[in-house]
């Protein structure tokens, strides 16, 4: 074992060759063994490189990360990870972030479940801190070892089945379909007919339509950031939605938006969801109906119709879990076949 640095009286002053250079820590007479070793102790401490690049704090890895999701990110994914980090860097923006530990994080979604922010809303939050670190990590702005969330669970959300009061009825459909005109025609026959996001077909652009596959090929969408192998999204077009994709494209630069707004960009979903509140009131339709509330009722009449999940998961771009937990109930052919198949066995025998 090696000795611990010490030192020892020499020529009436104390002096030690620890770490290689000999040295004198001032007169015997005027201080302690304790008080030189303590000189010793600090004379042998690294050095700390002045030109070293300084660790970063938590809002300078925002900034970085923001500067990053900007460039190679969609504008929804930009503003969203703005809002949660902004409300993670109130608290710790001033900490070095290989500081950060897991319980900080803990302290942070429990802090926003306290304000009553919805579980779902906080996991959101929970998850933009989360890819902060792991982007820090993979543009080395960060130590590979700084992993601080990796023993954190994630905050749990309970997912509620969706039920058919959440969606439009027929004779709301219908209302809406004769209240629209013009641009908003176009989106309510697309959202519709294609199950898509809302954002998925305001955000796409002319050269994303296949008009001899007949369908939306989004290269950058959202999952494909959480993909190990990222896979296009693959947005299936019937005769009524292809109509309205064909004539919105014809004669137009891939580039430009496949449904225009009047400066010639793309939509976003704020001003959609803004335009279709003022249909909703015009066609006299409940107010939690939504744009997406054509996306639920796709997915559910898929399943109403008996397709199976896995195919509804691949044209809606989501997961058969989500199918499942969120709208499996909608399945109802098998059931009645079940218990079809029930009372006719209890039919043929005795009561």
């Amino acid at each position: 074992m090696a000795r611990k640095p010490s030192v020892r009286a020499k020529n009436g002053r104390w002096y030690s060759e620890a770490g290689g250079t000999g040295r004198y820590f001032g007169r015997v007479d005027a201080m302690s063994r304790i008080e030189a070793t303590k000189l010793l102790m600090a004379a042998l401490k690294p050095k700390v490189d002045d030109d070293a690049e300084p660790q970063l704090t938590v809002s300078e890895l925002r900034d970085k990360y923001l500067e990053w999701v900007k460039r190679n990110r969609s504008e929804q994914l930009y503003n969203e990870s703005r809002r949660h980090l902004a409300r993670f860097c109130r608290t710790f923006g001033r900490t070095p972030a290989v500081e950060i530990r897991g319980a900080d994080l803990e302290k942070f979604t429990d802090g926003l479940l306290a304000k009553r922010m919805t579980p779902l809303y906080v996991r959101k939050h929970a998850t933009s801190v989360r890819t902060l670190f792991s982007r820090g990590r993979k543009a080395t702005w960060l130590p590979a070892d700084c992993r601080p969330f990796a023993n954190v669970e994630g905050v749990r959300v309970d997912k509620k089945p969706l039920l058919e009061a959440n969606l439009p009825t027929a004779d709301e459909v219908r209302r809406l379909f004769a209240a629209a005109e013009g641009v908003m025609l176009d989106f309510l026959t697309l959202y519709f007919n294609t199950g898509a996001r809302t954002h998925e077909l305001a955000q796409a652009t002319v050269g994303d339509f296949q008009p001899t596959s007949r369908t939306i090929v989004l290269g950058r969408h959202k999952r494909s950031h959480t993909m190990r192998s990222p896979t296009p999204r693959t947005i299936s077009l019937n005769e009524a939605a292809f109509a309205v994709v064909e004539r919105r494209c014809d004669g137009r630069p891939p580039s430009a938006p496949l449904i225009a707004n009047g400066h010639g960009g793309a939509y976003t979903s704020g001003t959609l969801s803004r335009r279709f509140a003022n249909l909703r009131k015009r066609a006299k339709v409940r107010d939690h109906v939504t744009v997406y509330s054509f996306r639920h009722l796709w997915i559910s009449e898929c399943l109403m119709a008996g397709l199976d999940s896995m195919i509804i998961a691949k044209m809606a771009g989501t997961s058969v879990r989500m199918i499942e937990s969120v709208y499996g109930h909608f399945r109802t052919s098998s059931f009645r076949d079940a218990q079809a198949q029930l009372d006719a066995l209890r039919g043929r025998g005795s009561v």
